[in-house]
């Protein structure tokens, strides 16, 4: 079995210390070895806690490697609140500040947004310096969920010479910059949930 650690990361550019989840392959702790990094970012709403508890990221990690489907790797899970230190149930959250709705900075930019930058600021530094890290593109891969979608396209193709593999689920599209238009709301929008349903992306913008 590999290792999941819960370490605290220094971001002097959020100007927080926040707690991130580490899978470490088995093995890391007795060898050499460097390995690629997975950055693994969660959907809004949730927090570093998300892709270990509800997403089984460990055991999912641990039987792919003993399948041989898989090469060993350090996968990170970070939270991708742009106002959180650690998950609500490990440190209160600030006041006023409530799930799967985002606060947006003084210029009116989405808050989420300014995670992809300490991402590659704070977080690649703090690993590649911490962990025995294949530290060059071809090695680091990133992938996120609904916001967390949003979250990694947007550090990845603005940080081409950082990711050379990425992966979107579900992504939360409307959340990027300049590419949202606003649509009627169905019909059902009241047995719905999240902040798109009245909003898509306009495809030439995006």
């Amino acid at each position: 079995h590999g290792t999941l650690a819960q370490v605290w990361c220094p971001s002097p550019s959020m100007d927080l210390t926040r707690r991130m989840y580490v899978y470490t392959p088995p093995g890391y702790e007795e060898g050499d070895e460097r390995y690629p990094v997975l950055y693994l970012l969660h959907g809004g709403g949730s927090d570093e806690d998300a892709w270990t508890n509800m997403g089984r990221a460990s055991q999912i990690l641990d039987n792919l490697l003993a399948q041989d489907r898989i090469r060993p790797m350090i996968v990170i899970m970070p939270n991708g609140s742009p106002v959180q230190v650690a998950s609500p149930d490990h440190v209160a959250p600030p006041p006023g500040w409530r799930p799967g709705q985002p606060p947006t900075t003084t210029s009116g930019r989405p808050g989420i947004l300014r995670f992809p930058d300490s991402l590659v600021k704070d977080v690649i530094p703090f690993v590649d310096g911490t962990y025995r890290t294949l530290a060059d593109r071809e090695r680091r891969a990133i992938a996120g969920l609904s916001m967390g979608g949003a979250q990694t396209m947007y550090a990845a193709f603005n940080n081409l010479d950082a990711f050379a593999w990425v992966g979107v689920f579900s992504g939360g599209l409307p959340l990027l910059p300049g590419v949202s238009v606003e649509i009627p709301a169905p019909a059902n929008a009241a047995e719905l949930r999240g902040p798109d349903i009245t909003r898509t992306i306009d495809p030439a913008k995006f």
